[in-house]
């Protein structure tokens, strides 16, 4: 789920290996896309003080690590279900 949000957080740094040179254009939907993208990163433990990079790849890529509660992350989005 981390990864995915670093996709939106960082869009358009991010690209597929070969893939266009160009960035993606922003829409007005990229906006809210970050938002929610970035509470999802917070939810995990994404602050200031401990980036992105401190909670990936410690070792075993194929580790799933922890499982996130659902019910406690529906409750970080439900902000945005009145959209």
């Amino acid at each position: 789920m981390l990864a995915l949000c670093i996709m939106v957080i960082m869009g358009k740094a991010y690209r597929a290996k070969n893939g266009s040179t160009t960035s993606v254009q922003d829409t007005e939907t990229a906006v809210l896309s970050i938002e929610i993208a970035e509470a999802m990163a917070k939810h995990i433990g994404v602050t200031k003080r401990k980036p992105i990079t401190a909670l990936l790849y410690k070792g075993d890529q194929f580790d799933r690590g922890e499982q996130i509660s659902r019910a406690a992350l529906d409750g970080d989005l439900n902000v945005f279900t009145s959209l």
